[in-house]
């Protein structure tokens, strides 16, 4: 069953707020820093409501006893969507713009930020970050808090184009007609990764969380000395599965959402264009060759395909405690390799 809160449902609303500074620091080019902030608050999340029954134990913790009885015995899972999360975003953005002049000019800027979320966005199954869209405590909603799935740590983008100046003398010049009238353009892009979680592929906790979602819900624990994003960077073994471990049957794990960094992406694209002029300046030939993803730089999807909810996926498939070594891996790209592309235009 789903349900809506409609004692308590509000709409959502964001309120966004900006500092810019600009100095031109020289001839045509100025350079630009800014600070961006967001609040979100009354954001959609989803819960569980009919969970098992746990018990509060002393130090307070929950504790699901086997065999588990839910709250209402009589119904099975009840998705409940409320109107009770919030978000941040702080952000510090610099930027260096130089205005075409003398064939030349060039845009790049970088980009510091941190995205905080309580609750992942309830409207579809998965998020960016390949997690489920519903709490895995329904009784804590401080349990999810953690980076937002669209957290990029850091960003830089940049561009130019550059008219080369040689002329020559004579429209008939050799050298003219051999070097003159090409121009290069380029863009580069390089941006952290985005966050994600390990997790188990069934209900350890016995919370009861059911439905769709009941295999990707609960997080494992961290084991101690461990850091909580234990990246080793590699394709075949993007971090230490070894930082886990199963938590007690019955208890949830100590593990945050979306503690672990995923691969960055990287390209860089460039451009050589030369015009020749036909009849004066109303027929013109243009000859362009384009190379796309230059560096054939290899741009890695999360480890374990994470956005899609398979076996590979979580780091714990069964109670053996034996981490799943294919859930560290990242076996897809999310890019092309390098492109090489020629085009011949006529303009008049």
């Amino acid at each position: 069953a789903v349900l809506l809160e409609y004692d308590n449902l509000n709409w959502p609303s964001v309120m966004q707020f900006n500092l810019a500074v600009q100095r031109e620091i020289f001839a045509n080019t100025v350079l630009t820093v800014s600070y961006n902030g967001m609040r979100g608050n009354h954001l959609v999340s989803r819960r569980e409501l009919n969970t098992n029954i746990p018990q509060i134990l002393p130090d307070g913790r929950q504790f699901f006893p086997a065999p588990a009885v839910r709250r209402n015995p009589r119904v099975g899972s009840m998705t409940l969507f409320a109107t009770d999360a919030k978000a941040w975003y702080d952000g510090m953005q610099m930027s260096v713009n130089r205005r075409f002049a003398r064939g030349f000019t060039v845009l790049g800027s970088y980009t510091y930020s941190k995205a905080i979320d309580q609750a992942p966005a309830g409207i579809s199954f998965t998020e960016v970050s390949g997690g489920p869209k519903i709490r895995m405590d329904s009784d804590d909603l401080a349990r999810d808090k953690g980076l937002g799935s669209f957290d990029v740590r850091h960003a830089f983008s940049a561009s130019f184009l550059w008219d080369l100046p040689f002329r020559g003398r004579g429209s008939r010049n050799p050298l003219r007609m051999v070097f003159g009238g090409w121009s290069l353009s380029g863009a580069a892009i390089v941006t952290s990764g985005h966050p994600f979680t390990p997790l188990i592929s069934f209900n350890h906790s016995r919370s009861g969380v059911a439905g769709a979602t009941a295999t990707t819900v609960d997080r494992p624990n961290l084991k101690p000395g461990y850091s909580k994003n234990p990246v080793i960077g590699s394709p075949d073994q993007w971090y230490d599965p070894f930082a886990f471990e199963l938590p007690q049957a019955g208890f949830f794990g100590n593990l945050g959402r979306n503690t672990l960094a995923g691969p960055g992406f990287a390209s860089v694209d460039l451009s050589a264009r030369k015009e020749v002029p036909l009849r004066a300046d109303r027929l013109r030939l243009q000859f362009r060759v384009d190379f796309f993803n230059t560096l054939n730089h290899a741009n890695f999807d999360l480890p374990g395909n994470a956005q899609n909810a398979t076996s590979a996926s979580f780091i714990f498939t069964n109670t053996s405690g034996q981490p799943n070594l294919a859930a560290t891996k990242a076996i897809k790209t999310v890019s092309d390799p390098r492109e090489i592309q020629f085009s011949l235009r006529l303009v008049w």
